[in-house]
């Protein structure tokens, strides 16, 4: 009964100042003195290892506690909780853990858990509460998982002699209620600014999932998200739950990389800000290991699923279907882009596949915004001058002068643009820094199962930088607006810079079939092979002809007929060496390509007036 004597004799002490508090008007500061902070201290520690519910620490025999002391420890402990002195509430929410420990269901009261809830959700409350309240919370679990442990070691002297059924367990379905109380506010401290509070959090989901209290897969998007924390150990514990989660429940981690990825954002976008407040350009990758080597800041991710070629694919899609989502920014895209130019790929099939995945995407969406971009605009004053019909108006004052006075859709389609560009330009880095000809892209199937498999090395090339939708990201951020915030009246100078924007956009979807640039010489070498297989008569020029070693006469004007093409023969191996001759002749007789921004449509026009030219004198040659 000492023991009883001595904890009376504690809780007497804090009842009074809480009275002095309440019922004198005393100040807070005034009652904080060593025997306050020593009886606060203790009071918990007892509550902890000792069970004053039992019948000999209660009034079942003499000198015993009240029945309800387990109530009035704990409504003194909220009164100190609540009051202003910062010291006492850190000190009464250290002891209120560890009161919970041995009395689980006060954790349950709507009083604590909204406590609880409001200090880790609450952004005024520093990293101290928060990281008290989730010390306690994990203080229980690890007493409530070392208790049924040794229950279970009980278990195995007497489960000869006992039945299953009268066990009446309910520790680990209690704790597993306790949690799911508070599991929402302890994930969203894994988006917390403090390095401490994120260790803290990711602790607490530790024991979570390897006691198997909450589904994993809840846990999963805010895993992927802690992986990219600068402080390593939170990073480390990441990972290795993300990995073992991927190794228990196959495809869990992959169903929540879209929300991952979006957590990823917002982490580095609290962590990023500068000490000024103001808002940096939040960028996916970093410098790490002794040699500062550039590398993603998913790259954990990329390296759990790239394991077999669908999960890596799927990540693939997922990923770059962000970019054609209204929903995503472009500073997320940025974020994203940065991510896929540093993925530790390891064979070829893996960029290959992402290039691939991005033609795939600027073909329909670039071509739709092109189109949309036109069809919004006035319609010409100059007769003949209509941009469906002819895409050789380039001429930034004209499209200037067609612009409507609604510049919504137009906003809408440059903004949308960045996203083709920055795609774009992700491509250009890729074949770069893993030497991926247009050639290889183009003949790449993703239905090959081992031609792609070897393995790819990283070039020493310069950082994915894309100036353009950088630029275009400050100037949002300059102008303290939203991408989608686009009612506001243009100037001149900035309507102009939409044009030339378009049609920069317009030039790169031009060169994005990288067979264009060679259209020209590609059309020569199938009507060599033509004339070489099916022994094709052309008209001869006196002044531009060329003799081949085999006889056959080529000329600056060969034409195919459609008929004709659709039945040419298969070539064989012994038509290659006409390959080289078709070239020699086009490199005498072509005259040089015209650079500049008409270039691609200078030549369609050379093209079709040469297949009108071709057609009449076979016509003539017919009538002869």
């Amino acid at each position: 009964m000492s023991d009883v004597h001595n904890f009376f004799r504690f809780y007497r002490v804090l009842d009074v100042s809480r009275n002095q508090v309440i019922q004198r008007n005393y100040s807070v500061d005034n009652i904080y003195t060593p025997s306050f902070r020593r009886s606060l201290f203790t009071i918990g520690i007892l509550m902890r290892y000792f069970d004053f519910k039992s019948p000999i620490a209660l009034g079942e025999t003499n000198g015993g506690l009240p029945v309800s002391i387990c109530d009035d420890v704990f409504d003194c402990l909220m009164f100190f909780c609540s009051c202003a002195n910062q010291e006492i509430r850190k000190q009464a929410l250290i002891s209120l853990g560890s009161f919970c420990v041995l009395n689980d269901d006060y954790l349950t009261r709507s009083e604590l858990k909204n406590l609880y809830c409001h200090i880790l959700s609450s952004i005024a409350n520093d990293a101290g509460f928060k990281i008290i309240c989730m010390r306690n919370i994990w203080i229980y679990l690890t007493e409530s998982e070392l208790f049924m442990h040794n229950k279970e070691k009980e278990w195995e002297k007497q489960s000869k002699h006992e039945d299953l059924k009268e066990m009446n367990d309910v520790s680990s379905g209690m704790a597993s209620r306790i949690i799911q109380l508070y599991l929402e506010e302890i994930l969203e401290c894994f988006l917390n600014r403090d390095d401490t509070v994120r260790l803290w959090a990711v602790k607490v989901i530790q024991i979570v999932l390897r006691q198997g209290l909450v589904h994993p897969v809840r846990m999963v998007p805010y895993l992927i998200c802690l992986s990219t924390d600068p402080k390593v150990e939170s990073a480390h514990r990441a990972d290795a739950l993300l990995k073992d989660i991927d190794k228990t429940y196959s495809g869990f981690v992959n169903m929540k990389v879209q929300f991952g990825l979006q957590l990823c954002f917002k982490l580095q976008k609290v962590l990023q800000i500068n000490n000024r407040g103001n808002l940096e350009i939040i960028r996916g990758y970093a410098n790490r290991g002794p040699d500062h080597v550039i590398t993603a800041l998913n790259d954990f991710l990329y390296s759990l699923l790239r394991t077999t070629k669908p999960q890596r694919r799927a990540l693939v899609q997922t990923v770059t279907k962000q970019f054609d989502d209204q929903k995503t920014s472009l500073q997320q895209m940025l974020y994203i882009a940065d991510n896929l130019a540093y993925f530790p790929y390891v064979v070829q099939d893996e960029p290959l596949y992402l290039i691939h995945q991005i033609d795939l995407l600027i073909s329909l969406a670039g071509t739709h915004l092109l189109a949309t971009f036109k069809e919004h605009l006035k319609p010409s004053e100059k007769e003949g001058d209509v941009l469906d019909d002819d895409d050789d108006v380039e001429d930034p004052q004209v499209l200037f002068n067609r612009l409507p006075e609604d510049m919504t859709e137009i906003k809408k389609c440059i903004t949308s643009a960045q996203a083709c560009m920055l795609l774009l330009v992700l491509k250009d880095h890729l074949k770069n820094m893993y030497g991926i000809t247009d050639s290889k892209i183009s003949r790449y199937s993703p239905s090959e199962q081992k031609l792609y498999e070897k393995a790819v090395t990283r070039r020493s090339v310069t950082d994915f930088n894309p100036k353009t939708t950088i630029d275009f990201i400050k100037k949002q951020m300059s102008q303290n607006m939203l991408s989608t915030d686009i009612n506001f009246l243009f100037t001149n100078e900035e309507k102009l810079d939409l044009v030339v924007k378009y049609l920069d956009f317009k030039q790169l979807m031009l060169k994005l079939d990288p067979e264009d640039a060679d259209s020209d010489a590609d059309e020569l070498r199938e009507k060599a092979f033509l004339n070489n297989s099916d022994g094709i008569g052309y008209a001869n020029s006196t002044k531009n002809c060329h003799t081949g070693r085999d006889g056959c006469t080529f000329t600056s004007s060969l034409t195919i007929d459609n008929t004709q093409t659709a039945n040419m023969p298969t070539i064989s191996n012994d038509n290659v060496r006409d390959v080289s001759i078709a070239h020699v002749a086009k490199t005498s007789i072509s005259p040089s390509k015209s650079t500049g921004r008409k270039s691609n449509q200078v030549r369609s026009k050379k093209k079709r007036r040469k297949i009108e030219s071709s057609d009449d004198e076979n016509s003539d040659t017919d009538n002869a």
